[in-house]
């Protein structure tokens, strides 16, 4: 149908009506978020016909990632685009809980309106979207949740032509609220090929019901407590004039396994607000695939335009899912028992390993807390699982928190959501504060907001001795700060640098007049770069190091800069950059600097060393990667004679030396434990 236009010779014309001659509907309102230029860009309709538009309300961290809609499966489905739409990107909101999302859809002239859109949240991402509509611009009434999955995108459908007051309406809005439902409070909820279609109001009714199945046709993963439904997108009523109801609504419907040929599910029905749920009378099992369709020729609308054909929707549940409900956890001491939970989605008659891992993932011991290796057993009705710690009050006095890792492992019949490992720390109470001494006092001078009325922050903060200035960098909102802190009872900001344009900033340093910059791509697991500026902020170079430079120093000769490359891994954990090391020389002047001067160190060497360093105190986090993707360089630090530097593996309790003269790793060293 969408392409019926072509028939018609007027591209221009049948882009917006997709073969309204025919008697079908029109697509009102269109936004593909194929435009990620900037926010104003990937909110702004790709196709409109009564000036429709999108806001988005942020709170604290929420906004909208334009650059970062890529991938996770929207490019391969491409669910709902229409006019041919290449996937492009999609819409990224994150951190969404206490924002919105609201799309302004006048619907002047048109009735029967249909809103379809695809969505999924990554791992962390808030678990359920509340739908509200408003008929008067103002007012906002709940229509229906959504629970996204962390999954393939679903496809979504929200049928409004029995709700009174949305056809013809130039005050029709729909928005979206966030809560962590089922998912997290952080990460990400994403949408694509946001559409809305509706019939015009003057057009003669020849045309039969719109049948709308949820979940739509090839859906994947499947809620199993959701009841499917057949929707009309118009008052109907059975071929013989007679009103359709709870009863008769059963006989309208072929509901099987796998295919139409498959086994006959018993279900019943109810019928309302020209909607037929479906009700299996057993529910429905994990990771099965589905059938239903309404029967030929038994449904009309009031005007006698019955659907003759079949329609249909084959879509499949979703397996059975654990995660656990937190990745780090505190607990005293002297608790007593920690009761440690586990999440079940879809749950089936399934199993999945809880495994201690031992030291060096581990600083705590068998002194510490009580808990073995266990297979934890999941039937169709456990939605969660909860399994007792007993932690031990000891007298020793120790470090302040030990830890100890568990991780789900070797799911059957099950897969595992999110980070398999959870973190416990447990909070020593046998060591005593110590008292001060008070041999040093500190006098407040005041305190400095470079960002003035803006929602920004200062992250690190540098000094240069020679011009008495302050470098600050805000992570938030990409810009570092030139500060002039001549006088420290009143510093005055001298200029504000936009780092957005390079991908944004992490670090900063300062040494003999130059700046350096660190900044990460626009997609994090790629490669960023070092961007250098005079004093004042005038740009004088960049250059490309490895993935998500963390931190930046210059060699205390002024010779070279390094950046330690952290690389890490995406939110699905399904790319993972190798942790890297950058030294930039800089001794022939920054005018002189090409690409050529920079040497990137990766880990490769120690790939096959893992079982040797492990033994030393180094932790490998990860099992499913290699020793070079598990190192996540930190913090550098370089000798005064500048032929050393030492870089912290923070996330795996190690240090690597470095080799300045011939610029190789020298070594990595495990740090071990501290009881």
């Amino acid at each position: 149908m969408i392409n019926n236009y072509l028939l018609k010779g007027s591209v221009v014309a049948a882009f917006f009506l997709q073969g309204a001659v025919f008697g079908q509907t029109t697509l009102i309102h269109y936004w593909n978020f194929n435009n990620n230029a900037s926010a104003a860009a990937i909110t702004t309709p790709t196709a409109t016909l009564i000036g429709g538009s999108m806001t988005a309300v942020a709170n604290g961290t929420t906004d909208i990632d334009f650059a970062g809609g890529t991938g996770q499966n929207f490019s391969v489905q491409n669910l709902n685009a229409r006019n041919g739409d290449a996937s492009g990107t999609h819409l990224r909101y994150n951190n969404p809980i206490s924002g919105s999302l609201q799309f302004n859809l006048p619907t002047t002239g048109y009735n029967n309106v249909v809103v379809k859109f695809t969505t999924r949240r990554s791992g962390s991402g808030a678990g359920t979207q509340t739908w509200k509509y408003s008929t008067d611009g103002t007012t906002f009434t709940t229509y229906q949740t959504v629970s996204p999955l962390d999954a393939d995108p679903q496809l979504v459908a929200f049928d409004f032509s029995a709700v009174p007051g949305v056809s013809n309406n130039p005050n029709f809005k729909l928005k979206v609220e966030f809560a962590a439902g089922s998912g997290g409070t952080v990460g990400n909820n994403r949408f694509d090929n946001f559409t809305v279609d509706a019939t015009p109001a003057a057009a003669a009714d020849t045309t039969p019901p719109t049948v709308t199945y949820l979940p739509a046709n090839n859906t994947n993963n499947a809620s199993t407590t959701v009841n499917p439904t057949i929707s009309f997108n118009e008052n109907v009523r059975l071929t013989d004039n007679s009103a359709i109801n709870d009863s008769n609504a059963q006989m309208l419907v072929d509901f099987r396994l796998g295919n139409a040929s498959g086994s006959q599910v018993p279900f019943t029905t109810t019928f309302a607000n020209n909607k037929i749920t479906v009700i299996p009378t057993s529910g429905m099992v994990p990771n099965q695939a589905y059938y239903l369709a309404l029967k030929p020729n038994m449904v009309e609308d009031t005007s006698d335009n019955a659907v003759t054909a079949v329609t249909s929707t084959t879509f499949t549940t979703a397996g059975t899912s654990v995660s656990l409900d937190k990745n780090f956890i505190k607990v005293n001491e002297n608790a007593g028992t920690l009761a440690f939970k586990i999440n079940v989605a879809n749950p089936s008659n399934s199993t999945v390993n809880l495994v201690v891992k031992p030291a060096p993932f581990s600083t705590a011991g068998s002194g510490d807390f009580t808990l073995a290796n266990q297979t934890i057993s999941l039937t169709p009705s456990t939605s969660s699982y909860t399994v007792n710690i007993p932690i031990i009050d000891d007298t020793m006095e120790e470090q302040q928190s030990e830890y100890f890792v568990v991780s789900l492992e070797n799911p059957t019949g099950a897969t595992i959501s999110g980070d398999s490992n959870a973190t416990v720390y447990i909070i020593d109470n046998d060591k005593p504060a110590p008292v001060p001494s008070q041999q040093i006092f500190l006098n407040y001078i005041g305190s400095f907001d470079p960002s003035g009325t803006n929602t920004s922050s200062t992250e690190i903060v540098v000094h240069d001795p020679a011009t008495q200035r302050l470098f600050t960098i805000s992570s938030v909102t990409d810009v570092f700060d030139i500060i002039n802190f001549s006088n420290p009872n009143q510093p005055s900001v001298v200029n504000t640098i936009n780092m957005a344009p390079y991908g944004g900033i992490t670090s900063i340093a300062v040494k003999n007049g130059i700046i350096a910059a660190a900044s990460p791509n626009i997609n994090p697991q790629q490669n960023g770069s070092v961007v250098f500026f005079d004093i004042n902020g005038n740009f004088l170079k960049q250059v490309t190091v490895g993935a998500l430079p963390d931190m930046i120093a210059f060699s205390p000769d002024g010779t070279k800069v390094m950046t330690a490359n952290e690389g890490e891994p995406n939110d699905a954990y399904t790319v993972d950059p190798e942790g890297t090391i950058s030294i930039i020389d800089i001794s022939g002047g920054i005018a002189n600097l090409a690409q050529s001067n920079v040497t990137t160190l990766n880990f490769n060497a120690f790939d096959s060393q893992v079982a040797t360093l492990t033994a030393t105190g180094l932790r490998k986090v990860r099992t499913n990667n290699t020793l070079s993707q598990d190192l996540e360089p930190e913090y550098i630090t370089i000798s005064a004679d500048s032929q050393k530097a030492w870089v912290t593996l923070q996330e795996n309790n190690a240090v690597a030396e470095v080799n300045l003269a011939s610029k190789t790793i020298a070594g990595i060293w495990g740090l071990g434990k501290k009881t």
